[in-house]
Order: C-alpha cells, then structure tokens, then sequence
C-alpha cells in the first residue's frame, strides 16, 4: 500500500469514528426549530434558593421567538448563551454548560422520542404542571462519553418537554452528570421559574 492510500484510509476512518460522536443537535431537523434569542454574555441576577424565589428576583432571560417569549429565572450568576440559531445553552456561575433550551414549532404528534440524545435511554417519565403549561419530564440514563472517548459509566440527563397549544414546544434540558436527586429538584425548581410574556 502506498503512502497516499494509506493517508486516504486514515483520513476516511476519521471520517466514520467523528459521525459517532455527533451531537444530537447536530442531527436535529433544524428547519423545524424556531430560533431562541438572547443577548450576548446576557448575564442574570436572580436568585432561587431551595425553591422559593428572593422578593428582589425579576426573571429578565427572554426566549424572542416570534410566536411567544419564555421567560426563565435562574439562579445568581448562571447565564444562558447563544450557541447557534437553533438553542441556548445554560451555563452555571462556573461557566459549566448544565442543559440547554430549544423550541420546536407546535404540532399534536410531537414524540420526545425523535429527539433524545443519542447513547441514552428514558428511564421515567411523568406529567409535569408549570406555570406556563402542563408537559412531560423525562429522566434519561445517558453515557458519560461516547465509546470512542473511553469513559464510562452512566449519569441523568432530565428534559422538560411542555407544548404550548397551537404555538409552539419548549424542551429544556439539565444535568449536572451525577444521579443526585438533588439535581432532579434543581431542575424543577427552575421550571418552577417559567414565565410567558404577554
């Protein structure tokens, strides 16, 4: 074998390794999503603590999608940063990217199921009520790493996943890769936070 084939083998099976590791956003039907905005290095002062909201806190994080606005108070510190045209991810005081936010346009057959991450598997599921709409939380038993990075072992990933009537469907994500429940009640504490602009 030459030395230009076997470059060409290498080069290919590069090419096949990365398609394992794609992001699940990556894949996403993106014509689909509706575009989540927020400013640049937007960051939020507000505070929920175990649950309860500081009389000072204003949710001030708005999701500007031409159909409705989401508004989402988050802890002191904690930002959310547009990645691309299709989501925010949602960083702790840290910078440490806990979860994201996508909206997808409304439609009565939606299945959560089309849309997990890769390397996961729903592990619960129960109905939720929020202040903006009832939906589903999902527990996902996802890898921590694909094959390929040779981590292992498992952590939960919880989606929120809540359709607004003819208008549009929110999915949140969070994790803090762990199997703490305290994580779970972080989580719905911040669902807890929603709010529609009129």
């Amino acid at each position: 074998m030459t030395k230009a084939q076997l470059l060409l083998v290498v080069q290919l099976l590069i090419f096949v390794l990365a398609g394992c590791s794609v992001n699940q956003e990556d894949i996403a039907p993106k014509n689909n999503q509706t575009n989540l905005s927020v400013s640049r290095n937007q960051n939020i002062d507000n505070t929920i603590d175990s649950g309860e909201h500081s009389k000072s806190s204003q949710p001030n994080s708005m999701i500007e999608n031409g159909i409705s606005n989401l508004e989402l108070t988050l802890p002191k510190g904690w930002n959310l940063n547009t990645e691309n045209q299709f989501g925010t991810s949602l960083a702790d005081e840290n910078g440490i990217n806990l979860g994201s936010v996508v909206t997808y346009p409304y439609t009565d057959d939606f299945s959560f199921n089309m849309y997990k991450p890769n390397h996961s598997e729903i592990t619960h599921e129960e109905e939720i009520d929020t202040s903006i709409g009832s939906g589903k939380l999902y527990t996902l038993d996802a890898d921590n790493g694909t094959a390929a990075s040779g981590l292992t072992g498992t952590h939960d990933v919880y989606f929120a996943v809540i359709p607004i009537q003819d208008k549009i469907i929110f999915v949140l994500e969070f994790t803090k890769h762990d199997k703490e429940a305290s994580t779970k009640k972080q989580f719905i504490s911040l669902l807890d936070g929603l709010r529609l602009k009129k």
